[in-house]
């Protein structure tokens, strides 16, 4: 395994312990966006202060929820927020036991009772990222084809 991908796969186990704190999905755009650990406040560019947490995921891609008991959600682009809003209810406030990547750099987080596959569009464009919002620097953008991390 090449360094960079080691470098990867250190950045994403800081997410192990982590509590998912808040999912949302845009209503405007095919975003959603995940934050995990402690709440800290972060000022924007215009100067307005915003509630988020330590460890941020953005998704551009579909991803699919795998309960334990059985059943999975799936969740794209045509997923309306009202509806991403209700399911994701279910998993906020667990806490990731495992995290892991395919070769083609899916992305899979295990909540203990259920696992999130975040599945890597296979169009090179960019389908996941995540970085850290405390000042760390830690950035990992994610393709099928790359996984650009800096930190």
């Amino acid at each position: 395994m090449d360094s960079n991908r080691l470098s990867v796969l250190d950045f994403l186990r800081t997410l192990v312990g982590q509590q998912l704190r808040y999912g949302i999905k845009s209503p405007d755009m095919d975003l959603y966006d995940f934050g995990f650990g402690e709440w800290m406040q972060y000022t924007g560019v215009n100067g307005e202060m915003h509630d988020v947490c330590t460890l941020t995921l953005h998704v551009a891609c579909g991803f699919r929820v795998f309960w334990k008991d059985g059943g999975c959600l799936t969740f794209d682009a045509n997923t309306s927020s009202e509806a991403f809003h209700f399911a994701v209810k279910r998993i906020l406030g667990l806490r990731v036991k495992r995290v892991w990547l395919s070769d083609k750099n899916d992305l899979r987080l295990d909540f203990g009772e259920c696992r999130v596959v975040f599945i890597t569009r296979e169009d090179g464009e960019e389908s996941w990222r995540c970085f850290r919002m405390d000042g760390d620097g830690a950035h990992l953008v994610a393709s099928n084809l790359l996984l650009d991390y800096e930190r």
